[in-house]
């Protein structure tokens, strides 16, 4: 039986009948648009059938840990972090905010339980489709395939970019945060980005004031 997604689920008739609906896919096809323009109206149809409208609180859990992660989430808007615990200690690993796909990766791509935790940090409004609905996608439509394609090296772009900041000290990941992700740096709350980078709170906040100060 195929498990239920978490949050709020509101309606979701296609054709739709629902402006908030409607908005809300027209978004996510503009979205995708970016990554493969040659999607047609044919193959957005058999993607928006299954897809799911879903709506999650500040502080909601999205998955938890030791769950499976069965679905891709689009963000149409809001905002999410990603969670891991090491020696016992819970510590934000990324964020994901407006047009992002939101999943566990390893748990999503192996379809075996999670070590990550993902919550949303503020109303966040999704689109979702379940794996077993990406697979029948990707075999009916070439083109589908092709936007899998495009996704995956955008995001893997954008993971080996980050793990270059290794090498730079906190200071250097912060301008480096507020350089590439700006909006992130006035999002997220100061203590989550303090555990992203791995310092305290107040650390962080020194860093900023001399940003500030420079």
């Amino acid at each position: 039986m195929r498990k239920s997604t978490r949050g709020k689920v509101l309606p979701f008739d296609y054709p739709f009948t629902d402006a908030r609906s409607a908005a809300a896919f027209e978004t996510l096809f503009t979205g995708l648009q970016k990554f493969n323009p040659n999607l047609t109206e044919p193959v957005m149809s058999d993607i928006a059938t299954p897809c799911i409208h879903v709506m999650f609180k500040p502080n909601e859990i999205i998955l938890d840990y030791g769950e499976i992660c069965e679905y891709v989430y689009f963000a149409i808007n809001g905002l999410v972090t990603s969670l891991e615990k090491e020696d016992g200690k819970e510590f934000n690993c990324w964020f994901m905010s407006d047009g992002d796909v939101i999943i566990a990766i390893d748990s999503f791509f192996m379809q075996h339980r999670s070590t990550e935790r993902l919550v949303a940090l503020a109303s966040t409004e999704c689109i979702a489709l379940h794996v077993e609905d990406l697979n029948m996608l990707r075999e009916k439509h070439p083109s589908f395939a092709f936007l899998e394609l495009m996704l995956t090296r955008y995001y893997y772009q954008q993971t080996f970019n980050r793990t270059k900041w290794l090498r730079k000290d906190v200071k250097g990941k912060y301008k480096m945060l507020k350089t590439h992700y700006p909006e992130l740096t006035q999002q997220v709350t100061r203590s989550a980005l303090a555990s992203y980078l791995g310092v305290s709170r107040e650390h962080l906040s020194k860093i900023v004031q001399e940003e500030i100060a420079e």
